[in-house]
């Protein structure tokens, strides 16, 4: 049965947008359009998501039923942004509940699960992919024979960077579509591989990979890694208009409306989609997007989409309209962030947004700027925790100002990452000296008992004998068996650890946990939590365990924050004691409102009424490692998150070139430690 209002109940009604949503002119020939093909290019703070839900609530008010129209974004945060925007202009709770509103790659992988018939196991992490690309590595070299035009382009295993190389040239060669589009299958030269930019030897690796992961099953693929769903059905449909669907009844039908959000970080395999989408001529499509808000380029994404692309491939006539006025802030931010992107940006704010730039010197001090601005916040507003929000340029930031809130009794929610204390590096730290000491009552949460357990078999290398009771299970199923049955009780890790850890692990790695369990359990004094570390050698595990150099270097942080926070306690009982206190303490606290503590990629699409964006320095932000115009738009993203108030951190020595650049100026200081002007 559709969905839809219902002939036994009343039915839902739309209820009028609040008196403040005043369309703008722009905003009324959005609605007014009679396109089918409408492309909006928008500006940030231009309402674009709350426009785009205009147009889902109008039509649904009209008749149109709800599995009728479909709504495709990016992230996942953009589907929740988008639900938001539907409760907000009026749209009953019910309602906006059962909209089909995913991402491309959820909406893939429903489509493929249809076709295959089972659920593909999903490997999101670069440490779940490493052995395959080694495999990929070998059926190359030796099954296939390969005459290397130069010998030192052999990877091995000693390669550490080779990994996260190849993944990196995967994502972006499986999102642009090239191989498919420019080196079908059967031809690659050197010269070829040159031509489109990457190493000859990652794309023979690439092309092995592919069919190893291909293998497995004839219906279906062995695992999926990021984005290789919608890869996976791009390729389906590619192949489906040289001859037949490649579909069949699989693909969603009668659907009359196609939106998109977040049109920007489109890249060429979720263009296949929606450019099958659309061969329905009934299907009515409008796409917003900002081309100055392309964070995902990494991955294919192109502005380029938003203009010509689909009229060129669907011969639709396309329609294209602006929304360049901002209503989240004042001119105070738009005219610097005008500046930046070197483009009009107007604002038709009712209310104006205070940018303030303080000083720092150390990451301390600009942790303790961060905490009086936040206890501010909440003395002004008690009860619009959830308004402010600290966005950082990378998860490791949080450290410092973890432990700041957490001494500070401040409600925090950390979204698209986990507390550092929580990251498999410090949690493998955690359940060593909890084994050591035997101080089980400290240790009695069962997820992070779980996590402790999945800690030792990624850092160590654990890998599990067949079970009887499972006759051909995988790794992935063993060691989820092993969770269920170490995870319950705290007094079972030592068990895990001599039986499934000690035994099997390498030399080094054995020798290594031994050390360092030995120091846990006979050092006293001052500096024995440092001690046990050098014993452990965690550099040594981090550089075997994790592949990308960027994770390698957080997890090092990771530990120097567990390291700081630890050196307040005379011993690991009242260390863990501390750790199990903070937790419920944090947990009772959230039960209220909390603050926002989240990286800028995982809030693109949501504003708040204050933001601080702290750690403003060269070479964090923008990282002196990506790609300079990513960084240029994620800066852009972050500050026009703000509605009434913007906090910059410089960095005194090296501020953030990115300030001047948008015209601010770092004040004066008048200390020599960065302390506020």
């Amino acid at each position: 049965m559709r969905a839809g209002p219902s002939a036994a109940a009343p039915a839902p009604r739309f209820v009028p947008p609040p008196d403040w949503l005043v369309p703008t002119a722009e905003q009324r020939a959005l609605q007014l359009s009679g396109a089918f093909t409408l492309v909006v290019e928008a500006r940030a703070g231009a309402a674009k998501t709350t426009s785009l839900a205009l147009r889902w609530a109008e039509a649904w008010a009209r008749g149109l039923p709800t599995d009728d129209a479909l709504v495709l974004t990016y992230t996942d945060a953009a589907c929740t942004a988008f639900r938001q925007a539907l409760l907000t202009i009026g749209v009953p709770a019910e309602v906006a509940q059962g909209a089909r509103v995913t991402t491309f790659e959820a909406f893939a992988v429903t489509v493929l699960q249809r076709i295959e018939g089972a659920a593909v196991p999903a490997r999101l992490l670069p440490e779940a992919l490493r052995d395959s690309v080694w495999e990929a590595v070998e059926r190359v070299v030796t099954n296939e024979g390969e005459r290397w035009p130069d010998a030192l382009e052999y990877p091995s295993v000693a390669d550490t960077g080779f990994v996260a190389e190849f993944l990196d040239c995967a994502l972006w060669i499986k999102g642009t579509l090239r191989l498919e589009r420019d080196l079908p299958e059967g031809g690659l030269t050197p010269d070829e591989a040159e031509g489109i930019g990457q190493r000859y030897m990652l794309l023979r690796t690439l092309r092995a990979y592919e069919r190893l992961r291909a293998g497995g099953h004839p219906d279906r693929p062995a695992f999926r890694g990021p984005g290789d769903a919608t890869y996976d059905l791009a390729c389906r449909l590619l192949r489906g208009e040289e001859g037949g669907d490649g579909v069949g009844t699989a693909w969603p039908r009668h659907l009359l409306l196609v939106l998109v959000d977040e049109m920007h970080d489109m890249n060429e395999t979720m263009f296949c989609i929606l450019r099958r989408l659309l061969q329905d001529r009934r299907t009515v499509f409008c796409g917003v997007g900002d081309m100055d808000q392309v964070i995902h380029a990494a991955a294919g994404a192109d502005a380029s989409f938003l203009r010509g692309r689909i009229e060129a491939d669907t011969g639709r006539r396309t329609d294209t309209l602006p929304l360049g006025t901002s209503f989240r802030f004042g001119d105070a931010l738009a005219r610097p962030a005008a500046r930046f992107i070197a483009k009009p940006l107007r604002s038709a704010s009712v209310h104006d947004t205070q940018v303030v730039l303080s000083p720092y010197g150390s990451a301390a001090d600009c942790a303790a700027q961060v905490l009086a601005d936040v206890r501010n916040w909440r003395k002004a507003a008690p009860r619009n925790a959830a308004g402010l929000a600290v966005l950082l340029r990378h998860d490791a930031q949080s450290i410092v100002l973890e432990n700041a809130f957490v001494g500070a009794g401040i409600a925090y929610r950390l979204a698209g990452f986990d507390s550092y204390l929580l990251r498999p590096e410090v949690l493998l730290v955690r359940g060593l000296l909890t084994i050591a000491t035997r101080d089980f009552a400290s240790m009695q949460d069962r997820t992070t008992l779980a996590r402790i357990v999945e800690a030792f078999v990624l850092f160590c290398g654990t890998r599990f004998d067949d079970d009887p009771a499972l006759p051909g299970a995988t790794q992935t199923l063993l060691m989820a068996q092993a969770v269920r049955d170490f995870a319950d009780n705290a007094e079972n890790l030592p068990l895990f650890l001599e039986n499934h850890v000690l035994r099997k692990a390498k030399p080094a790695a054995a020798r290594r946990l031994r050390a360092a369990i030995a120091v846990a359990q006979d050092a006293a004094g001052a500096g024995r939590f440092d001690r046990f570390l050098e014993a452990l050698d965690m550099r040594w595990f981090v550089a075997q365990a994790l592949v990308r150099p960027e994770r390698r270097a957080a997890a090092l942080r990771h530990l120097d924050g567990l390291r700081t926070l630890a050196a307040g306690f005379p011993d690991a009982s009242a260390f863990f004691g501390h750790l199990q206190a903070s937790a419920a303490q944090q947990a009772k606290l959230r039960r209220g409102a909390a603050i926002t503590v989240a990286r800028v990629a995982d809030v693109k699409g949501l504003e708040f009424e204050e933001v601080l964006l702290p750690f403003l320095e060269q070479g964090e932000f923008p990282d002196a490692q990506a790609p300079a115009g990513d960084e240029a738009n994620l800066f852009y993203v972050a500050v026009t998150r703000a509605r009434r108030t913007l906090r910059l951190y410089l960095q005194a020595e090296r501020p953030s070139a990115f300030v001047a650049r948008a015209g601010w100026r770092l004040p004066p200081r008048v200390a020599a430690h960065g302390d506020r002007p």
